[in-house]
């Protein structure tokens, strides 16, 4: 973003000698985010294919698509969870770890540096996160919206930040395959390994700065929403 930002401002709206930008994300639990990507894709929505790393598009040999005919415009409309969690190249696998990460120092799209240097790009993910104006996180949104008031000297409209039950989020359907099927659970992890590390930095980090502020946060509550999803946990 810092790379492409500044030059698609100055097409839009103009050369600017120097504009003050401030980065801000919102992180939200990896399963979570996993399995709303999930049902996102299943019902045929996508994201554009276009995928750039110093000035150059992904090509089909670094990351192999999950199904033929994904970088001609097809959808992965009705693909079940097997197959979802069993594709190895999916953009949905620590998708929010690699949005954060500065990708040329490993490669682009290299996969076979990304694994050889997962340490390091983890460490990446959470320098930029850290770096930011402002990052909240979707499980606390009342939280987020103190901080961000705080972060900003803005007030926000009263009732914009009730937060809603995570378990009501998901259907039941999915909370059922999820709840019943040791296997996918696991892969789902799995497959995410690198964003549940970044959650765990991410939430204490959140909690640090919020202590600042003198407000207390509950670091297991999601914990507790997310026995909805997973009895085991």
């Amino acid at each position: 973003m810092r790379a492409c930002l500044p030059s698609r401002l100055d097409r839009e709206w103009g050369p600017k000698p120097s504009r003050r930008f401030h980065y801000i994300t919102m992180i939200r639990h990896p399963i979570l985010r996993y399995l709303s990507e999930y049902m996102h894709v299943r019902r045929g929505a996508t994201w554009s294919r276009k995928r750039v790393c110093s000035g150059k598009e992904v090509v089909n040999d670094e990351m192999p698509p999950c199904y033929e005919g994904y970088y001609t415009g097809l959808r992965w409309s009705n693909v079940t969870m097997e197959s979802f969690v069993s594709c190895d190249t999916n953009w949905a696998n620590n998708r929010q770890t690699f949005a954060l990460t500065d990708l040329e120092q490993f490669g682009c799209f290299n996969r076979s540096v990304w694994k050889q240097r997962e340490v390091e790009l983890l460490n990446s993910a959470m320098s930029n996160l850290r770096d930011m104006a402002f990052f909240g996180l979707a499980e606390y949104q009342e939280e987020s919206g103190a901080l961000f008031q705080e972060t900003f000297d803005l007030v926000m409209p009263s009732g914009s930040l009730e937060q809603k039950p995570l378990a009501i989020q998901h259907s039941y359907e999915i909370l059922r395959e999820i709840a019943t099927n040791e296997t996918i659970y696991q892969r789902i992890v799995r497959n995410n390994h690198l964003d549940m590390q970044l959650y765990q930095y991410a939430l204490k980090l959140f909690a640090s700065r919020l202590k600042m502020m003198g407000v207390q946060v509950d670091l297991k509550k999601v914990d507790k929403d997310l026995l909805f999803l997973h009895p085991s946990i």
